[in-house]
């Protein structure tokens, strides 16, 4: 989106004037070239702002024009050349900060956040060729007349999560083996018993806990003891005949055309006689007993039924669930290295890398 990628720009163009304001002397100072680099990073955060109106605009519209389309294209990129500037100078701020380099004043003080920070050669240099560039974009805007009419305004859809689906792959996976463990003891436990058996996994969002049923849900030993297992993305919609639908059709050589609630029950009825049955319903927000109960209705002639629900909050597992709910922690700092450096070098030795790992 390029508003919210200008925003993100624009936050750090104002964090880093803050830090150079602490390193320059006063712009007075006119052969200082830190009073430079702060002008022309003053200048930069001003036409950032006075672009960042237009891409706004026109991210909501529906822009057919190609040269508009080269112009907001050519935009984006100047404006990541900035952010790698900027970026840059407050990295050198920061690492200064760290190591705790003697200010100006000539030795460390307490609270003294005044480090001397040496200004990369060239610097200056490609902000002034940046800020050229983005100067000649604002004058291509007035020439190819983008005004606050041009285009159609979009109708944006209501923003739904991703859905999910029982497969994983366990080599990106960092530091979840003991919650995978922890539900698998749930699942197993003596206390359960026969019936339905709802176990919770509860937490905020992007915390693990859809990663935590996969690894369950693709255990060995887990596999091995369920005649039958389903998984089911259900977000928002707990529609009851959608869901039911959906769980007839997770299951193994399972179909049914119909759209009848009473029609789906029975089939789904008839599939879980008898059964050992594991069935995830991942993201539920379903606050309504009734709700739950209609669709718990056709488990109650399997052998046994486990389901594994992932929520957000405890209201909505209290619902639902037949034994404590599992609150899956944070991840370790160095578990989350672990992840970070995964994705962040694609498998790559980060030691080939050293200035890059110290930023990470």
């Amino acid at each position: 989106m390029a508003s919210a990628f200008l925003s993100s720009i624009l936050s750090t163009t104002s964090q880093v004037l803050g830090f150079v304001r602490r390193s320059a002397v006063s712009p007075s100072s006119s052969s200082d070239p830190r009073s430079s680099v702060l002008k022309d990073l003053e200048k930069l955060e001003r036409t950032l702002k006075r672009i960042q109106a237009v891409l706004h605009d026109a991210e909501e519209r529906e822009i057919r024009d190609e040269s508009v389309k080269l112009w907001l294209k050519e935009l984006k990129e100047v404006a990541y050349e900035a952010d790698d500037v900027l970026d840059e100078y407050q990295y050198g701020v920061l690492r200064a900060q760290v190591e705790g380099r003697p200010s100006r004043k000539g030795k460390r003080v307490e609270g003294d956040d005044e480090e001397e920070v040496s200004i990369p050669e060239g610097m200056g240099d490609r902000i002034r060729e940046i800020k050229e560039r983005f100067d000649e974009i604002s004058q291509d805007r007035e020439r190819l007349h983008l005004k606050e009419e041009d285009g159609e305004r979009r109708v944006l859809e209501p923003p739904y999560p991703a859905p999910t689906s029982h497969m994983v792959e366990e080599s990106s996976i960092y530091g979840r083996e003991r919650d995978k463990q922890e539900v698998i003891n749930l699942l197993f436990s003596e206390g359960v018993g026969n019936g339905v058996s709802v176990i919770p996994i509860v937490g905020k969002g992007g915390l693990g806990k859809t990663t935590i049923a996969q690894l369950v849900y693709n255990d060995p030993k887990v596999k091995q003891y369920f005649n039958l297992t389903g998984w089911v993305c259900v977000s928002n919609d707990f529609d009851v005949p959608r869901l039911t639908k959906a769980i007839i059709e997770s299951l193994p050589g399972s179909s049914c055309d119909s759209t009848q609630l009473s029609k789906l029950q029975d089939t789904l009825k008839e599939k879980l006689k008898g059964k050992r049955v594991l069935l995830v319903l991942d993201d539920v927000w379903n606050d309504q007993q009734s709700r739950w109960e209609s669709l718990r209705n056709p488990f109650v002639g399997a052998e046994t039924v486990r389901i594994i629900m992932t929520c957000r909050n405890d209201s909505v597992a209290e619902i639902m669930q037949t034994v404590r709910p599992y609150h899956p922690d944070c991840l370790s700092p160095e578990q989350s290295w672990s992840l970070f450096r995964h994705y962040a070098f694609g498998g790559q030795d980060p030691v080939q890398q050293p200035s890059l790992v110290d930023m990470g």
